[in-house]
């Protein structure tokens, strides 16, 4: 669990490792404050994240303007679930960011979104904040979300998101942008107005002095429609709002609803064209049954690192990256039936790739969708139709 923890907190951007006097392991953000610290304490080992009060349990967590802060631990434990400790280091995170931007008070240029995807159309409003914020001098930040609304809202019929939260920081950063600010949603945060949302983040928080916002964005509890309304709040503060263009691929409106459609229907090649890249997934190598070696055909079983948006059941020619290292692949999402599989799996085999990698990460690139998952009468059967997968996707690959 400790190096898992290590990983994902040095995954962050502009997140550094190092040791204290104490033997202590602490991690700064942009090099200036430490934000979490992996301590012992009679052979005890404990993590420490420096966040805000009053955080009085790690499941009630609710925003506050920031006042004072308090170092909040949690023993390191297989015991407490990897969703608890990935929780409190976002909300860390979140907080040394907000320390730093508050003290240094530069003036910023935001935009706000849930950039789920980070797709293209995303990637055109932030070129367009860049771009407008460097001709005024003003450093840019992008606000985004640990979550979306509707999965605190409405948690039963939530889609998956389309991006871990890591992944999209990074995006995010790969656009230009200065900052990255993530707010972390619950329920107290849904019932603030648009009003008091740009008094209490842009304001108060982040010193914003030009809101760049989507063709179709609106936020607030009162969700006011009419954009004149954010011009005239904006006015008020300080804040001078202006309204980006859709952005259009081939005269179709780019948008994560559509991309999500499109990875549902097994249509790969269309959400790449919208996102800008192949749709991918992460996760780690686990045990199996290994079944597939008994018909020739070895697969690694992916255990995905977080919830993840996946496309409908079936074999797909994709693309893997083990270390840096792009290799050709089938994959399969299904529950197997020829084998008598029950629950869902992802299975991916690796073209002329022989190596152990249980425990290992992959990233995986699904790049077009081949057929769907069939019950064969046999082992031999099954056997035959992977051969033919295998030269189908080997040739979509080429």
């Amino acid at each position: 669990m400790i190096q898992r923890i290590k990983e994902y907190i040095l995954s962050l951007p502009r997140v550094t490792m190092n040791s204290d006097s104490h033997g202590d392991v602490e991690f700064l953000y942009d090099g200036k404050k430490v934000f979490v610290r992996i301590t012992n304490i009679n052979d005890n080992a404990s993590i420490l994240f420096r966040i805000s009060q009053p955080y009085t349990d790690v499941e009630k967590f609710s925003h506050v303007v920031i006042r004072h802060f308090s170092w909040f631990g949690l023993p390191l434990s297989e015991e407490v679930e990897w969703e608890t400790y990935r929780n409190v280091i976002v909300q860390a995170y979140q907080f040394i960011q907000q320390l730093i931007i508050r003290k240094t008070r530069i003036r910023y240029a935001a935009t706000i979104g849930l950039f789920d995807g980070v797709h293209a159309g995303h990637r055109y409003l932030l070129r367009q904040l860049v771009e407008n914020a460097a001709g005024k001098g003003l450093r840019t930040v992008a606000v985004t979300f640990d979550c979306a609304p509707k999965s605190i809202l409405y948690p039963e019929s939530a889609m998956p998101p389309l991006l871990s939260l890591k992944d999209k920081i990074n995006q995010l950063y790969e656009t230009g942008v200065d900052e990255v600010y993530v707010i972390h949603v619950t329920t107290e945060f849904l019932r603030m107005s648009a009003l008091t949302f740009m008094h209490e983040f842009l304001v108060k928080q982040l010193n914003v002095g030009m809101l760049l916002l989507g063709h179709d964005h609106v936020f607030g509890s009162d969700r006011p429609q009419n954009k004149k309304y954010y011009d005239e709040i904006g006015a008020h503060f300080g804040i001078k709002v202006w309204h980006c263009e859709p952005y259009y691929l081939h005269e179709t409106r780019v948008s994560s609803s559509k991309i999500r459609q499109s990875i549902q229907n097994g249509q790969m090649e269309y959400a790449a064209q919208l996102l800008g890249h192949p749709y991918r997934i992460q996760g780690k190598v686990v045990a199996g049954r290994q079944l597939g070696r008994t018909y020739g055909f070895p697969t690694a079983n992916i255990q995905l690192e977080e919830r993840l948006l996946l496309p409908k059941d079936g074999v797909y020619a994709a693309y893997v990256i083990h270390k840096g290292v792009r290799y050709k692949a089938m994959l399969n999402i299904g529950n197997c039936p020829t084998v008598l599989k029950h629950e869902k799996t992802i299975e991916v085999h690796i073209f002329d790739f022989e190596e152990l990698i249980y425990g290992d990460d992959l990233q995986i690139e699904l790049l077009h969708y081949l057929r769907e998952e069939i019950q064969f009468k046999s082992l031999d059967e099954l056997s035959v139709r992977l051969q033919e997968d295998c030269i189908q996707a080997r040739a979509v690959l080429s």
